[in-house]
């Protein structure tokens, strides 16, 4: 379900690896929902929970349970392969 902003509240959405090609066009300020989480906005963003493996709100590590602001720069990380 996509939620829109009803008090003009907006964070920074990054994408990384395979994500960045769900990068939407207000990803500067993407509007949210106050009281929204990182799983309210990994949903708004269409983004299936399963293909996240690290969220960070402002540069820290964070479950996905944790509430968004105002302001906020959210990095959302795929799971990363290699070896």
């Amino acid at each position: 379900m996509i939620r829109f902003a009803s008090m003009g509240a907006t964070v920074q959405t990054r994408l990384f690896g395979s994500l960045r090609t769900l990068r939407p066009p207000n990803a500067e300020a993407f509007p949210v929902e106050p009281d929204a989480t990182i799983e309210d906005l990994l949903g708004d963003l269409r983004i299936p929970a399963g293909k996240v493996h690290l969220t960070f709100l402002n540069g820290v590590k964070v479950d996905q349970d944790a509430l968004v602001s105002d302001g906020d720069t959210i990095g959302i990380f795929p799971p990363l392969g290699g070896g």
